[in-house]
């Protein structure tokens, strides 16, 4: 099914996923950012800090690296793309990053900030390496390397949570300081999280995104409620449509795959279909009529006691799985 990062980073790289982001979260659902507009830039932040020509040889620089993942050997953003207003003339709008999570990171916060100034602080180091090549800079601001005229853009960075937990982790900076003194605060610039939670994403709020990522939003808010993410799930209106990788990206959310079959794109062509289609088919040869309903909760039920460790015909009949949904369960597993 491949790891988290590798998954949300395969869905949202698409343009038109990502501008439907920042058209929800940045302007309350309008369409404002088209997918052309956006180009998308290198992920690789803190390589980029350390490799800059006038920061080479700072060593303390490089200390850095502990507040990230020590496992890795550096650590990139999930995704970043600027905004253009004209690719004729490179006039650039604004860069936005989305940050990709599944569960709660405490220490948010100040890795946005810290994330977001890095990118300033490329954005300043290519300005100052253009002007002293065209040699277009002199006096006081050859120091800086910065004109008066000179300006950067902003950075916005936008946290995703694919789950359906509430984002119980500090929202801003200010929320992880000991000190809560206001004079003390009203001279620090507090840092917020510009946060996507599906636990307070209301039907309202699902229809300012297209189909596609709506979907996929909600089956999160609803992935720990069996009754509501099982309807969700064998709803062939709303699922068939989904491209191959909105569904692995559900996979991963509720815990099962679902695959697409070579040749047969654009179907719910899954564990979970598979068994609905064999109840339907059984109920229809012994002339019961309820099949979609019970057929689809009766197949979740037996992939959830086969999870469990109920690996027989006998095991799952014990536990009310009728034989035809059971033998069809087992036959997935073998």
């Amino acid at each position: 099914m491949g790891t988290f990062d590798e998954i949300t980073y395969s869905y949202l790289k698409k343009a038109e996923r990502f501008a439907d982001i920042i058209n929800y979260k940045i302007f309350n659902g309008e369409y404002i950012i088209r997918p052309e507009m956006l180009y998308e830039l290198d992920s690789r932040e803190v390589t980029e800090l350390y490799n800059h020509e006038n920061n080479k040889n700072h060593g303390k620089r490089k200390n850095l690296s502990v507040l990230f993942d020590s496992k890795s050997k550096s650590k990139n953003r999930d995704i970043i793309k600027a905004i253009y207003r004209n690719k004729v003339d490179e006039t650039l709008y604004s860069i936005v990053c989305i940050e990709n999570q599944n569960d709660i990171n405490n220490a948010m916060p100040v890795r946005n900030m810290l994330y977001d100034a890095i990118r300033y602080d490329n954005q300043v180091n290519d300005i100052k390496a253009k002007n002293r090549d065209n040699k277009n800079i002199s006096g006081s601001e050859y120091i800086s390397g910065f004109r008066d005229e000179d300006t950067i853009v902003p950075v916005v960075t936008i946290v995703i949570l694919w789950s359906p937990d509430k984002w119980n982790g500090p929202r801003s900076l200010h929320k992880m300081f000991s000190i809560q003194d206001p004079r003390i605060l009203k001279l620090v610039p507090d840092y917020e999280i510009n946060l996507i939670e599906p636990f307070f994403m209301n039907e309202e709020d699902f229809e300012k995104l297209n189909d596609d990522i709506s979907t996929v939003l909600r089956i999160a808010k609803y992935s720990n409620d069996d009754k509501t993410i099982k309807q969700l799930l064998t709803d062939n209106d709303r699922i068939k449509p989904l491209p191959p990788d909105a569904k692995s990206l559900i996979g991963h959310i509720v815990g099962r795959e679902l695959e697409n079959e070579e040749g047969d794109e654009g179907n719910m062509s899954n564990v979970f279909q598979r068994l609905l289609e064999n109840e339907r088919t059984e109920g229809r040869e012994e002339g019961r009529e309820e099949g979609v309903v019970s057929g689809s909760t009766e197949a979740f039920d037996a992939m959830d006691l086969i999870k469990k460790g109920f690996t027989t015909l006998e095991d799952l009949k014990k536990n009310g799985i009728s034989e035809p949904v059971a033998k069809a369960a087992l036959s997935r597993i073998q």
